[in-house]
């Protein structure tokens, strides 16, 4: 009898673990929204905001390139208080966002895909649950892109 009642307290535990575990996986907040960018060409920039904030000022699935300050403030000065300084004689700002269901980590590549041709791939890594995550990759690259660089944007997403 003693032994039914070890064996029903260990899988109440396993399973209460195993619970609380997927549950914390699908949190939506700021630390769910940032990844590590992969690809050496690029510095990510954390724009101390949520990804909510973007969207009065950006489409979604939309990516944008700005060499100017000017530009910089214009696109995003309504949305993010404190924007980061960025050296627009060395580098290009790079940004996107959208949304996904239960996003538990993100990371992006950027790759020349040939003369003025660029892939930004973001790799969202997604739980099994029912909410709506928004999500945002902001860098600069290390060198300047034109303005009329294509950039193919190519989102995964892996369960």
């Amino acid at each position: 009898m003693k032994k039914i009642n070890l064996i029903k307290i260990v899988v109440v535990a396993v399973i209460a673990t195993l619970s609380l575990s997927f549950l914390s996986s699908c949190k939506n907040d700021k630390e769910s929204d940032k990844g590590a960018i992969k690809h050496s060409s690029i510095m990510e920039i954390d724009l101390n905001v949520h990804t909510h904030q973007l969207k009065d000022c950006l489409n979604a699935a939309e990516v944008y390139i700005v060499n100017t300050q000017e530009e910089y403030e214009n696109l995003l000065g309504a949305c993010v208080p404190n924007l980061p300084k960025i050296d627009f004689s060395k580098h290009t700002f790079v940004i996107v966002w959208g949304g996904t269901g239960c996003l538990i980590h993100k990371d992006s590549e950027f790759l020349e895909n040939g003369k003025n041709l660029y892939d930004l791939k973001v790799n969202l890594h997604l739980g099994l649950c029912h909410s709506v995550d928004l999500w945002h990759s902001a860098f600069c690259t290390k060198t300047k892109i034109k303005d009329e660089a294509t950039v193919n944007l190519i989102i995964n997403e892996y369960y």
